[in-house]
């Protein structure tokens, strides 16, 4: 008899502790999993053998729905942490549980793309690194993928993405996947980042130098290019000055002396050689003598012509005082017997 008595006395323990297990175990589930105010919302209580009795909502919502076990439907229209509370009845004894929902403004993620280096054009074959910068809401640690051409690279999901077989006017752009608490859309592309590359041509150019006269022009050539190639020249020894493109280069008229830089170019694939100088010299000529003054009372004088456009003509000579302070106009007056000249400055 009392064997039997501490069975049943288990047993009754036993069938207790599970109906408290599973009390324990009853709870308000999420859904619809969205943190948005305004983005639907949906909450069901997960229990066997429960009768739901009511629910309620805290904050500033619309209307919900109760379809049991939960309701749907809603949603809350500011921001802010919320309680759905259930009442509910199980094995006979009322009893409830809640949820805390927090609900954010939506959030609009932004990314920025950079490249390294940061100028155009490169070489063909040359490493181009490319990075992701959160510029707003990425949240703490957002995801991304590139893309080259508009074709997802698989793979490349790093901050950062690099490529050493870059083809000229290839496109790279990076997607940027927030994780934020509330982004709006999901997922940000960056503006597109267009790299121009050169295919470097070995042979280098062979140009003359030449003279001409002043405040005219000429014709530049080169050689050394094969079919399909032109020369450019340049304003400049490197970087991307004024330039002339053809198989020869008519200059402008010139009034100075004037250093070309020409390169073999591949009109098809932008490649270049290295640049090499052409100068154009002028040479100016010189004036005629100047006509001395026939007088022979009083100081004489010494009478230039006119000098070409652009060009200036000096005094220079010497008296017993040394360097004889002459100067550029058209008549100098003599003071003593002095040998003098007109030059070109």
């Amino acid at each position: 008899m009392k064997i039997f008595s501490i069975t049943k006395y288990i047993a009754i323990a036993f069938l207790l502790f599970q109906i408290t297990n599973l009390r324990a175990q009853i709870q308000i589930v999420k859904t619809m999993q969205s943190g948005c105010v305004n983005d639907t919302q949906a909450f069901s209580l997960e229990c066997d053998g429960c009768t739901i009795v009511s629910w309620n909502v805290s904050g500033p919502h619309t209307s919900f729905n109760v379809d049991d076990p939960g309701i749907w439907g809603f949603y809350w229209t500011a921001p802010g942490s919320y309680n759905v509370n259930c009442n509910f009845i199980y094995n006979g004894s009322s009893d409830s549980r809640s949820y805390l929902a927090v609900i954010s403004n939506p959030v609009t993620p932004e990314v920025s793309l950079s490249r390294t280096p940061s100028t155009n054009p490169i070489t063909f074959g040359q490493q181009v690194v490319f990075t992701a910068s959160p510029v707003a809401n990425g949240g703490p640690a957002p995801t991304y993928q590139w893309f080259l051409n508009n074709v997802e690279q698989g793979g490349q999901t790093s901050y950062e993405y690099v490529n050493s077989a870059l083809q000229n006017g290839d496109q790279v752009f990076v997607r940027m996947f927030s994780n934020a608490a509330c982004p709006a859309p999901s997922y940000d592309d960056s503006n597109p980042i267009t790299v121009n590359v050169t295919y470097p041509i070995s042979t280098t150019p062979v140009a003359q130098s030449v003279s001409i006269p002043y405040n005219t022009s000429t014709t530049l050539s080169a050689s050394g290019a094969v079919s399909g190639q032109v020369y450019r020249w340049y304003d400049v020894p490197t970087g991307n000055g004024g330039y002339y493109e053809g198989l020869s280069y008519p200059t402008p008229i010139l009034q100075n002396h004037k250093t070309y830089y020409v390169c073999i170019r591949n009109p098809s694939t932008s490649g270049e050689s290295v640049r090499v100088p052409q100068t154009v010299t002028l040479i100016v000529p010189p004036p005629a003598i100047p006509t001395l003054s026939i007088n022979t009372c009083g100081p004489r004088t010494l009478t230039r012509g006119t000098p070409p456009a652009d060009v200036i003509w000096s005094w220079q000579g010497t008296n017993e005082n040394g360097l004889y302070p002459g100067g550029t106009q058209p008549v100098l007056t003599l003071t003593q017997a002095t040998p003098i000249s007109g030059v070109v400055r």
